[in-house]
């Protein structure tokens, strides 16, 4: 309690982050626990714990740790569903994650702030170059972003690929108002992300293409010493995932 933290200022605007995972027992627990850990020592929040505000969901109640402003941290339980394999040979989860996005809804914090970022928890977030990267286009009009164009001449890309999913608190209040035209798609060989993009494509809120949000070796590559990527994906265990953002801060 009496310890200093830093704040790091950003130039210009910067824009509030509602910051949010699902995490299941095992390394993405993990790496939930030790960025929480590691925080007193560096005084310097680590991850999705450095957005304005976060929450952690999962199948049943797990306690994670203790955060200096929020305290007990825990997650949210949400309903469950089947998790099969998706037509690009990904999780088909968009079931799951329809439940996830009701589950945002019901917990209610997104509208509080300018955006709603969906990380996976095994990617590295950065919010303040993330916040970098948004101030700009905070118009307080549905938008989304698009992260990946591996391939270009396929008419799939440019798409919002999952480590890092970004939409505005209008696009998010769009889509829970008119969520039965998206439940209403064949989603059901897809990944989450596809889905929340065709998604937002049916409700007409336009994406805006950042090549430089995610640095991942499943749409180009990644290296955390980039200092301007505004996160890193994927990392298997909380020693790969800390030697990424102890990289990324040098």
């Amino acid at each position: 309690p009496n310890q200093t933290w830093k704040v790091i200022e950003v130039e210009g605007p910067v824009p509030s982050l509602y910051c949010l995972a699902v995490v299941r027992p095992g390394y993405e627990l993990d790496i939930m626990q030790e960025s929480l850990l590691r925080a007193p020592a560096s005084r310097n929040d680590l991850g999705i714990f450095a957005c304005d505000d976060f929450d952690l969901f999962s199948a049943s109640k797990l306690h994670v740790g203790t955060h200096h402003r929020a305290g007990d941290v825990w997650t949210w339980p949400f309903k469950q569903a089947y998790v099969g394999t998706s037509k690009d040979g990904t999780a088909g989860n968009a079931q799951l994650f329809i439940h996830l996005w009701d589950a945002v809804r019901s917990v209610g914090k997104y509208k509080w702030y300018e955006w709603t970022c969906k990380a996976d928890p095994d990617a590295v977030i950065i919010p303040t170059r993330l916040r970098s990267h948004l101030s700009s286009h905070t118009a307080h009009t549905p938008m989304y972003f698009t992260n990946c164009n591996a391939y270009p001449s396929n008419p799939a890309f440019l798409m919002m690929y999952g480590p890092l999913e970004v939409f505005s608190t209008e696009a998010i209040v769009k889509y829970f108002a008119t969520k039965s035209v998206c439940t209403h798609m064949n989603f059901w060989s897809w990944g989450e992300d596809v889905y929340m993009q065709e998604c937002m494509r049916r409700l007409g809120v336009p994406g805006v293409y950042d090549a430089n949000l995610v640095g991942n070796d499943g749409c180009g590559y990644k290296n955390c010493h980039e200092d301007w990527k505004a996160s890193f994906h994927r990392f298997k265990s909380k020693y790969a995932w800390m030697e990424c953002w102890d990289q990324a801060h040098r």
